[in-house]
């Protein structure tokens, strides 16, 4: 690599990127070594690294970028290559594009019961991150073990967390070739079929010892495994070889993910940023690996920083019962169609043990959707009764050109809170109407055993989703005991902060009559109730309900959604007036809601002119049952 850097024609190299997993036994001493696999791995004293390869002036650390395909024959090739190209050309747009999760082992390792570094480590973590992303933190010391040892609803947290989608996963603890923690947070023998995170694929970081130790052809390691999913998984992930040490291992992350997240920088740049800054890191920084491409942008949205809050006439103070008027813009421009925006409390700070200060993110105070023209958005939020007073809340804003395949953000941080209310009296409550099935519903209507439940809200002082002191949405199915919060499925309607709606599955009903309340509060924390009844009975026909596009019309890109009454492998051929069809969609439809994402282009990437189309969705059941439904459709940009 060295001779290439100096000889080979301008510009020069600036990054490496090594095929297959290597061997470490090249005379086949063990008997089990691959017969042609003879590519040396760079090993010295008890480490095995791949940044040998690429010091060119210097023997501390690393001059190319660096990433390996750590794979043993041409199907895990294919694999990771067929992800990498997705990532690029097909990617996923969503919230989880500016979303990182935070991980941290418990207290307990052997009979040492107080490590309490290790969550402190994964909160100073979290300080590097752009304050314009979410980030969610899963601290293991706070979750119960099972008979076994175990910390399972930790683990569900993670995979549910992973599964939603999150540009970056970084855990802080303990580790081996094949786990996360000895209280099993994922492990590679059991829990690889918990991904579902198809298109959201993650970059997978583990501050632990031993979870890329590659060099073994008998077994593969974690880091292995989680990029070898197929569109699942990782797209790359970083881990250390052997024993590494977590201070060590916190500084060297720390620039990584700095590199990563506010500069934005492609990953084997990151990787190879941190390695030169932390320049005493030693063999603990050499042994970290990165797995996958080391070009590739694993990067959050183009972000920027210009949005105005108006309406606070307290010194920029903004109090409860306040109601915000917010201005935006984004970098890019000519950008038009709608932005997400989502508005958060200041954050939760407390202790979990000592010098263990930690903190979380602030509840959302709103969440909803503003058309964008120009470039430019405005929208407004009213500020909840339950807000928490403090100086770190912040507001961000979201959308994708399909154009471009770029997504951006417009932020606002920080944003200064007070629970001291303003001068505003409203005793309005929450009007709420609900349906079962669809808004053709009637009180007593038979639906069945699977269905959803839609919800209408409207409040002149907007409605609670903090969560707060109880004052969640809640359902309550015949009179149970134990309401379920359904907040989480609550969005405002687009341009409003007054009205919203909610659609939530009920699944696996019983035969017979059933009644159904929705309570919610509105920001001045007063209440409502609806209530409704109606029959569930089993249906032993295949069913689509409710198939809805929108926007309809759609001017570049919208979803198709629909209703099953069992899952199904489905089928979404979008049609010519003449009945040619140009687009086909497929994907495996659930029992109950599902929303599919159309890009508003033919199958040959062509965006379709102005003009109704007809979409006919066809379902087929495990047990062979069929049934289709057709909607029309219209494009006008």
């Amino acid at each position: 690599m060295k001779y290439f850097y100096f000889n080979l024609p301008s510009p020069r190299i600036t990054s490496l990127t090594l095929l297959g997993i290597g061997t470490i036994d090249w005379r086949n001493f063990s008997g089990s070594a691959a017969a042609k696999n003879k590519l040396i791995i760079w090993q010295g004293s008890y480490i095995t690294s791949d940044d040998y390869f690429g010091m060119i002036n210097t023997s501390y650390y690393p001059e190319l970028a660096i990433g390996r395909y750590p794979v043993k024959n041409t199907n895990e090739l294919n694999i990771m290559l067929q992800n990498f190209t997705n990532y690029i050309s097909n990617p996923t747009p969503g919230w989880w594009r500016n979303s990182v999760v935070i991980v941290a082992d418990d207290l307990t390792n052997g009979d040492s019961n107080y490590e309490y570094a290790l969550t402190q480590f994964a909160e100073e973590t979290s300080t590097a991150i752009h304050p314009s992303l979410l980030v969610d933190k899963i601290f293991a010391m706070e979750y119960e073990y099972d008979e076994f040892q175990n910390k399972p609803k930790a683990r569900d947290d993670l995979f549910s967390a992973l599964n939603e989608g999150c540009l970056v996963m970084h855990y802080t603890g303990h580790g081996s070739y094949d786990k996360l923690g000895a209280e099993d947070y994922m492990n590679g023998a059991t829990d690889m079929g918990r991904f579902t995170n198809e298109g959201k694929l993650t970059f997978f970081i583990a501050a632990a010892c031993e979870v890329s130790q590659f060099d073994y052809w008998g077994f593969d390691c974690l880091s292995q495994k989680v990029v070898l999913l197929n569109n699942l998984g990782a797209i790359a992930s970083l881990s250390a070889t052997r024993k590494s040490f977590a201070d060590l291992s916190l500084v060297l992350l720390k620039y990584v993910m700095e590199s990563l997240t506010n500069n934005r920088n492609p990953l084997g740049y990151s990787v190879m940023n941190g390695k030169i800054r932390f320049t005493t890191g030693g063999t603990n920084d050499e042994m970290y690996i990165l797995f996958g491409d080391p070009v590739i942008r694993v990067i959050p949205p183009e972000r920027d920083s210009s949005m105005q809050v108006s309406s606070i006439p307290d010194k920029g103070v903004v109090h409860s019962r306040e109601t915000v008027e917010i201005e935006g813009s984004f970098t890019a421009e000519g950008l038009s169609g709608e932005t997400e925006i989502k508005v958060f409390d200041s954050k939760r700070k407390y202790s979990l043990g000592p010098a263990t200060n930690v903190t979380k993110m602030g509840n959302q105070l709103f969440r909803g959707k503003s058309s964008v023209s120009a470039s430019q958005y405005s929208s407004s939020f009213i500020v909840p009764d339950d807000i928490v007073s403090g100086n770190d809340g912040f507001i961000v804003s979201y959308i994708w050109d399909e154009n471009n395949k770029q997504d951006y953000t417009n932020f606002y941080y920080p944003m200064q809170l007070s629970d001291e209310a303003a001068d505003v009296t409203n005793t309005d409550i929450p009007q709420i109407n609900i349906y079962l099935g669809s808004k053709d519903f009637r009180p007593g209507d038979t639906v069945g055993t699977n269905t959803s439940i839609y919800a209408d809200f409207y409040d002149s002082n907007g409605i609670n989703i903090t969560g707060s002191s109880g004052h969640n949405i809640l359902l309550v199915l015949d009179n149970s005991l134990q309401p379920v919060s359904i907040t989480d499925y609550f969005e405002y309607e687009k341009n409003s902060c007054t009205s919203g709606t909610l659609i939530y599955p009920l699944q696996n009903l019983s035969e017979g009559l059933h009644t159904v309340q929705v309570v919610a509060f509105d920001n001045f924390n007063m209440p409502a109730v609806a209530t409704t009844s109606f029959m569930a009975k089993k249906s032993s026909a295949l069913d689509i309900e409710r198939l809805l596009i929108y926007p309809n019309p759609i001017a570049k890109d919208g979803y198709i959604t629909f209703m099953l009454s069992d899952a199904a492998d489905v089928n979404i051929g979008i049609y010519t007036l003449r009945g040619k069809r140009i687009a086909n969609l497929k994907t495996f439809g659930r029992q109950g809601f599902n929303k599919v994402y159309f890009n508003g282009r033919d199958d040959k990437g062509d965006a379709l002119a102005n003009n109704t189309y007809f979409v006919k969705v066809q379902a087929r059941s495990s047990s062979g049952r069929k049934v289709e439904k057709t909607e029309k459709m219209v494009i006008f940009k």
